[in-house]
């Protein structure tokens, strides 16, 4: 076993659109807003249908090209999960186990072994971890950081240690910084940063040292308990190592400074990457703009939206969602009607009633002209919605 395997088990050791395409829009309906649609009962509780999903899986399941698409296979698990049809999840995931030229592949096991930790069944996941070797394949990293991962996802904590002082000496595989950012990710799940902070320490003396997301695991924990000091900290022992910083770190200390309410520190850090090496995402503008949001900064919140398109990051669902109703509470209607119109341009799907809030108030500011506009627009849109315009006399 490595000294960095031995070194960590000090710290364990403490308590810590296809065929199913259809039948999956048809199955499980997911409402885009509980706000526009009554609570009616879902079509997926009924046991029927269900079982209609799983015959369906099943049967697509016979074709090798379905069992590539991964996709299909997340958004399946997903709604399933969601639903707590635990059953048939699993009712589908070992069905898979028949057909031995794809479980001959490392990679369709590690699929199968993530699933079922997303699904939090983690005895699941390891069972199809440890029987791997009958189907003639040969455990390697990759398939341990699975089975790590998927311990990570069903929260079971307590396992990581168990597998690390175990498997990689059992079966001769050396984790890689893939591994020992698993585990800084479930010391960080569990609050405990002193743990966390001591694999760093230990990759830093290895050859195995910790990569960007190492750090950045590190940052959004301490941001996200306002531990300010130690993400401070942190950024400066990244910059003392020479530790690249990316814009996921950024957007850590970014979420950070809005959560502990510091707007004006939060405006500085995007001006600063504005005018540096790493620039702003979209992500990074509308974390930004939720802080003056919050805060009722609207000139500030028209900057930044201006920024936005200026370094070519196109606002989303999120930015128009924030902002419409914001600009609507605070009066200003033509920023509002402007939002919708670009909105509609970009095709972004913005909630029927935020467009309803905004023809009714171009109504009542004696702007008629400007609400029909904005109809006229949803409406050649080819959206599947209505705006009224308001009855005037």
């Amino acid at each position: 076993m490595s000294s960095v395997c031995s070194r960590l088990q000090g710290i364990f050791s403490k308590p810590p659109k296809a065929p199913l395409a259809t039948a999956i829009d048809t199955f499980f309906s997911s409402p885009s807003s509980t706000s526009q649609q009554p609570p009616n009962p879902s079509p997926i509780s009924a046991p029927s249908q269900i079982e209609h999903i799983v015959k369906t899986f099943k049967k697509n399941s016979r074709s090798p090209d379905f069992r590539r698409r991964q996709y299909v296979y997340e958004t399946v698990v997903r709604r399933l999960v969601a639903a707590n049809h635990l059953s048939a999840v699993e009712s589908i995931l070992e069905h898979q186990k028949k057909y031995k030229d794809s479980m001959a592949d490392e990679g369709f096991g590690v699929r199968l072994i993530s699933l079922y930790g997303k699904a939090g069944m983690f005895d699941h996941a390891h069972k199809v971890f440890d029987e791997m070797p009958q189907f003639d394949v040969t455990r390697t990293v990759t398939s341990f950081n699975a089975l790590l991962y998927a311990c990570v996802k069903a929260k079971k904590f307590d396992k990581i240690g168990e597998l690390f002082r175990e498997l990689p000496e059992k079966l001769g595989i050396q984790p890689n910084v893939i591994s020992y950012n698993t585990v800084i990710k479930a010391f960080c799940e569990l609050n405990d940063f002193d743990s966390a902070m001591k694999v760093i320490e230990i990759m830093e003396e290895s050859t195995i040292g910790p990569d960007t997301v190492s750090y950045n695991t590190m940052f959004e924990a301490y941001y996200k308990d306002n531990k300010l000091d130690e993400a401070e900290k942190l950024w400066q022992r990244m910059e003392e190592k020479g530790v690249i910083v990316n814009v996921r770190t950024y957007n850590a200390k970014l979420r950070g400074l809005i959560g502990n309410e510091q707007i004006k520190e939060a405006l500085e850090l995007v001006e600063n990457m504005e005018n540096g090496e790493v620039k702003p995402d979209s992500f990074t503008y509308n974390l930004a703009m939720k802080g003056c949001v919050s805060s009722g900064k609207l000139e500030e919140a028209k900057m930044l939206h201006r920024k936005m398109a200026g370094d070519y990051c196109l606002p989303n669902k999120t930015t128009y969602q924030m902002l419409i109703p914001f600009a609507c509470g605070k009066d200003d209607i033509d920023f509002a009607f402007e939002l919708c119109k670009q909105a509609v341009e970009l095709k972004v799907f913005v909630f029927k009633k935020l467009m309803q809030l905004v023809v009714g108030a171009l109504i009542e500011g004696s702007k008629v002209e400007e609400a029909k506009e904005l109809v006229a627009l949803v409406t050649s849109s080819g959206r599947h919605l209505t705006l009224k315009l308001p009855v005037t006399e």
